[in-house]
């Protein structure tokens, strides 16, 4: 091998792989806590009239801000629009220890780790079982049966409450012609009370959530040791609250 073909053995020497490039770096995370921190406490704020400046994240939802289960399915509406990805908050999360803090927390930790609902590629799957059917009370006529007339004796009077319409006025006449002390007004402190007969409700139209948290002040205003009654009618054509016409019937 003279000089010249060594050279030539040289530069045809393959040249070394080039190092890789280096993998690009993903940016940081927004931090989606103030947003949703204060997307949940105006959420709050609106169901149970509390102002927002003067809610705290340490308060229970049941327990300090009086919620109901209704106000909790409204927060959870609240929750699903504001953060469609979620697909709502799971029943569980709902407790009397919950507090403002727990949505929040529940909501940031599947927000940073990606939770959303089923793929679109999943939906057939979901779709072959079928919708999910609504079903609405419908008010039918029905005669009424007679039944043997008793008289309870109760320790305090009836409160009827007044529907604007004249029938508390004459049921309190009928239940006092039966021996029977009753009233109308309202709940009043310090009133001893052996229990309601709820008439106010029959001027409710259309939601439900308004009469029902009506019912529940005037039930949490009765002694529970005295309370013996407990009665409420509702004008809204055995929908409570669904509308006019139903889905399904």
């Amino acid at each position: 091998m003279n000089f010249s073909n060594l050279v030539g053995s040289k530069a045809e020497v393959a040249p070394a792989p080039a190092a890789p490039a280096p993998a690009p770096v993903a940016a940081p995370a927004a931090d989606v806590r103030p947003a949703v921190t204060q997307k949940v406490l105006a959420s709050v704020a609106r169901i149970s009239a509390f102002p927002a400046s003067t809610l705290k994240t340490s308060q229970t939802l049941v327990g300090e801000l009086g919620f109901d289960s209704l106000m909790l399915v409204e927060l959870d509406g609240d929750v699903g629009k504001a953060f469609p990805q979620l697909g709502g908050l799971p029943r569980e999360l709902f407790s009397k220890t919950t507090t403002v803090g727990s949505v929040i927390d529940h909501v940031v930790k599947a927000l940073e780790g990606g939770a959303a609902k089923p793929a679109a590629a999943e939906a057939p799957a979901a779709a072959a079982q079928g919708p999910v059917d609504r079903y609405l009370p419908t008010v039918v006529p029905a005669p009424l049966h007679s039944v043997s007339e008793s008289v309870h004796a109760f320790r305090h009077p009836l409160l009827v409450t007044s529907d604007g319409l004249g029938l508390a006025e004459r049921l309190v006449a009928a239940l006092q012609a039966h021996g029977v002390a009753a009233v109308t007004g309202d709940a009043t402190a310090g009133k001893e009370l052996s229990g309601v007969i709820h008439l106010e409700a029959l001027r409710a139209e259309g939601e439900a959530n308004a009469p029902a948290r009506r019912l529940l002040a005037l039930a949490q205003g009765l002694d529970a040791e005295k309370a013996e009654c407990f009665i409420t009618v509702t004008g809204l054509g055995g929908r409570f609250g669904g509308g006019h016409r139903p889905v399904a019937e």
